[in-house]
């Protein structure tokens, strides 16, 4: 069998203003509940270093075809971000920019350099229906490119064809802890900037299991 073998070691370094257990809100969204409170539990800044150095055999630069931690050879930033996120009863919005080879491998030139940049709105209160708009995390992968919502980072490798984020809008409504159901209407295929003609139309319904402890 002859391969050209990639021997893949990671490092990563986690800079985060608070530490908290992984929790991913949705699947494919970035997770939610690390950060600091800015004067309220409505602001709340987080943020995150991804550093990463392969080795391997081969003279290339860079590892064809793959996404994230894709140089060769050197101590690159994989992805490495601020997350700032407001939360109130009927408005919640939420800002990522960040910087990387990631960002560089996975977005077009003139695409906004932003993990997710969106705003929603609740109409009711007594209702938990939500109506979402701008650069959104997306639900056709079962995790975020953020190295710490994986249990290992090799994960992330399974989602390398899989986009991680949609531009339009989400219209999301829970039914219980356990049952919601969401309508995206999206530009397409990990796409900031429309850059095919047509838009698409997504329903996702999720169920999650009970945690067993």
């Amino acid at each position: 069998m002859n391969t050209n073998p990639t021997y893949l070691f990671f490092i990563g370094l986690l800079l985060l203003t608070r530490i908290a257990s992984a929790q991913v809100v949705n699947t494919g969204f970035a997770d939610s509940s690390g950060g600091i409170r800015l004067g309220n539990d409505q602001w709340v800044l987080g943020a995150q270093l991804d550093l990463y150095r392969n080795w391997s055999s081969s003279k290339a630069t860079e590892i064809p075809d793959l996404v994230s931690s894709a140089s060769l050879r050197q101590w690159s930033v994989n992805l490495a971000y601020l997350d700032l996120r407001y939360r109130g009863d009927q408005i919640r919005s939420r800002l990522m920019p960040a910087f990387g080879t990631y960002m560089e491998r996975n977005y077009s030139p003139g695409e906004p350099r932003l993990l997710e940049a969106s705003m929603g709105y609740k109409p009711w209160k007594s209702h938990d229906l939500w109506l979402d708009a701008g650069l959104l995390g997306s639900p056709f992968t079962n995790e975020s490119p953020l190295s710490r919502d994986h249990p290992t980072y090799t994960r992330s490798l399974s989602a390398e064809y899989v986009p991680y984020y949609l531009s339009g809008f989400r219209l999301g409504y829970s039914w219980g802890p356990r049952l919601s159901t969401y309508v995206y209407g999206v530009n397409g295929w990990q796409q900031a900037v429309d850059r095919v003609p047509g838009q698409a139309l997504v329903v996702q319904i999720e169920y999650r299991q009970p945690p067993r402890y």
